[in-house]
């Protein structure tokens, strides 16, 4: 883990997913108050948190919008994510970090493999950070809390395999979310 810039890391991800996101009909944007936000933390399972949280919320809110806000309380960055999709069946927030997918079940392109958010309450933890999820108006909110300024060491590491094949991650990412257009595949709906 190295000392990192969390506002920079989020606003360059969602300045580069808004575009593409965009392209999808949903509308990405980014709310923070500070210039900076250091914590301590793995740059490379940070990002994966991020953009595994937005592309999450913009399957959740097809042509809607996704909210993504960084503050600072209490000597922690608080992450909050919202989206405008459709509210949950009362009772059913443990199934958002479930696949629901039959074991052995292949899943649709579209629907991914749903271990999004058991990635990321996985990245959090190894952060020592927190992760809850609360019903917002209409869909849950997302709410991350990970320790800021300097702290002692932790034990995180980036995976040394190289999963996105040479491709952007935010690509890899918001695959399942962008139109095929944008990957030059017009023709193979």
């Amino acid at each position: 883990p190295v000392t990192m810039d969390l506002a920079g890391l989020c606003r360059s991800l969602t300045q580069e997913a808004a575009f593409l996101l965009g392209e999808a009909g949903v509308t990405l944007t980014f709310r923070c108050a500070l210039p900076s936000l250091l914590i301590p933390g793995d740059p490379g399972l940070l990002q994966k948190l991020i953009l595994t949280l937005l592309s999450n919320a913009a399957k959740a809110a097809p042509g809607g919008q996704v909210v993504l806000s960084l503050s600072s309380r209490s000597g922690r960055a608080v992450l909050t994510l919202s989206d405008s999709g459709d509210a949950l069946e009362e009772g059913s927030l443990d199934a958002l970090f479930s696949s629901g997918q039959p074991e052995g079940q292949i899943p649709n392109p579209q629907d991914g493999a749903g271990m999004g958010l058991a990635i990321a309450r996985h990245i959090v933890s190894l952060h020592r950070g927190t992760m809850l999820v609360e019903w917002g108006e209409k869909a849950p909110v997302i709410l991350i809390s990970l320790p800021a300024g300097a702290q002692e060491r932790l034990a995180v590491r980036t995976p040394e395999v190289q999963q996105d094949g040479g491709l952007s991650p935010l690509l890899v990412e918001l695959s399942d979310v962008l139109p095929p257009q944008l990957f030059g595949q017009e023709g193979l709906d």
